[in-house]
């Protein structure tokens, strides 16, 4: 059943709150969706108009409005509150009043100075002619949001490019909320690339990752957080049909995944349906599944669940560093295999939702990682236990190489001149772990975007034209 949704927009005096209001009402009612608007100047002259502004007057314009979309909810709408809504305890009072899960709180958040150049209605100039007081940002606080669902920055972004984020972010919880299907987040990324790290911290916010876990190893002494089915499956049956191992630079082209045996996918079904059934979200992850997106993506589609991807990178240098101490593996073929990962996996995963991050961050800033993570893909709110549990597991001690953009360029032109598309992919791939196109939707393929994309489709030719030399001298 559809129980609504509330989207609480605030944020100072002309941050912009009623113009996303108002431009997200006709985007959702040309979705199909019942939508109603409580803007913070229709109230004040409605329900409120026999408030003033002091704290005690303020909070009671909030409640009437809660209670106006606690009944709204129960009707099946989506509603738009725009409220400067100042205090902070009063939004998460109504928040625990409407109901955690049916609650978004939206930060509409432009710097002061900008607001009082927008202030077509001259509110500001009133105020600091002291003709209005109590006034938010001048005479009265704001205390802004610690931790919303969404942060829009009004004076970064345009009207079209806002609404295109609110609109984003709201279908995805709406599909999350009442989609009736589950949820699988496939972490891809290269071996020694934080693929097991970024698992574990899925696992300890409560993403289950399988019933039966591959054991941890000198190599990775606190757990690969690796379905040991999916392993096997992977490692024993599909790799070999294909004709390929796991540290082959050869890509593979989605053309090779027709026309597997049948009992394949047969043998992945059962394994999804005895390791996950009844989980509404869940995570799948081998380094693999890199290479081998092509064939899970179908199995997974066939078990009914919405793919959603975590695409984890790391400096290429020090992932061929650990391959040469670990698999006593030449460098080249690390660079040319960590080559082959992220680009077959970027390839790949275009078609669904996705969010880049990279190792370093993972490891320095796991938690504010994790909570766009699950802002991205509408997974509610981090508890603060698990908050907990993911400092207490993270530890930067075990990260033995450290490199940076500038050592890997330098590096190459010194040893591998033929190899400088690497640092063309590993530029690309921090440009698209970037914050702002994160939060924008890497599925709406921008302008930005597809520039990186071009980039990296250069790269693969260079990298296939290299690969050819290697392989056929």
């Amino acid at each position: 059943m559809f129980k609504g949704l509330c989207l609480w927009l605030t944020g100072l005096p002309s941050s912009g709150k009623s113009t996303l209001a108002l431009g997200l009402l006709e985007l959702l009612r040309g979705e199909g969706y019942r939508v109603k608007v409580y803007d913070g100047d229709e109230v004040r002259g409605t329900i409120s108009a026999d408030l003033g502004f002091s704290r005690k007057d303020r909070e009671e314009n909030q409640w009437r409005v809660a209670r106006l979309v606690k009944r709204d909810l129960e009707e099946g709408y989506v509603v738009i509150c725009a409220l400067v809504s100042p205090y902070r305890e009063i939004r998460e009072q109504i928040r625990d009043f409407i109901g955690a899960e049916s609650f978004c709180e939206i930060f509409v958040d432009a710097p002061l100075e900008v607001c009082k150049g927008r202030d077509s209605k001259g509110l500001y100039a009133r105020a600091i002619a002291g003709e209005l007081s109590n006034f938010t940002g001048l005479s009265d606080p704001y205390e802004p949001p610690l931790s919303p669902d969404l942060h829009i920055r009004t004076d970064k972004y345009t009207v079209e490019e806002s609404l295109t984020m609110l609109k984003d972010f709201v279908l995805r919880k709406l599909r999350a909320l009442y989609g009736g299907g589950k949820k699988v987040l496939m972490v891809l990324g290269m071996h020694r690339s934080g693929t097991s790290l970024l698992a574990g911290l899925l696992h300890l916010s409560g993403i289950d990752m399988g019933r039966k876990l591959l054991p941890p190893a000198f190599d990775n002494p606190k757990g690969f957080f690796e379905n040991q089915a999916v392993y096997k499956l992977n490692e024993e049956e599909l790799l070999p049909l294909l004709g390929t191992k796991w540290y082959d630079p050869i890509p593979l082209e989605r053309e090779m995944f027709a026309g597997l045996p049948e009992r394949l996918r047969q043998g992945a079904l059962k394994i999804l349906e005895e390791e996950y059934e009844g989980r509404e979200v869940f995570g799948i992850k081998d380094p693999r599944l890199a290479i081998l997106f092509p064939f899970w993506e179908e199995v997974l589609r066939e078990f009914g669940a919405e793919i959603g991807v975590v695409f984890i990178h790391r400096n290429p240098l020090e992932v061929a560093y650990s391959l040469h101490y670990r698999d006593n593996f030449p460098i080249e073929r690390g660079l040319l295999l960590w080559a082959k990962y992220n680009l077959c996996g970027e390839l790949f995963s275009r078609a669904y939702p996705r969010i880049f991050v990279s190792y370093k961050e993972v490891l320095t800033e796991p938690v504010r990682v994790l909570k766009r993570i699950f802002n991205f893909f509408s997974l509610g709110r981090l508890s603060p236990e698990a908050e907990r549990a993911v400092l207490h597991f993270t530890e930067r001690r075990l990260k033995h190489f450290n490199f940076s953009l500038e050592d890997l360029k330098t590096y190459l032109s010194r040893f591998y001149p033929d190899l400088d598309f690497v640092a063309e992919i590993a530029e690309s791939l921090e440009r698209l772990s970037s914050e702002r196109l994160s939060i924008e939707g890497m599925h709406q393929q921008g302008k930005e975007i597809d520039g990186l994309l071009a980039r990296l489709g250069e790269a693969y030719r260079k990298f296939r034209e290299r690969i050819n030399e290697v392989v056929h001298p």
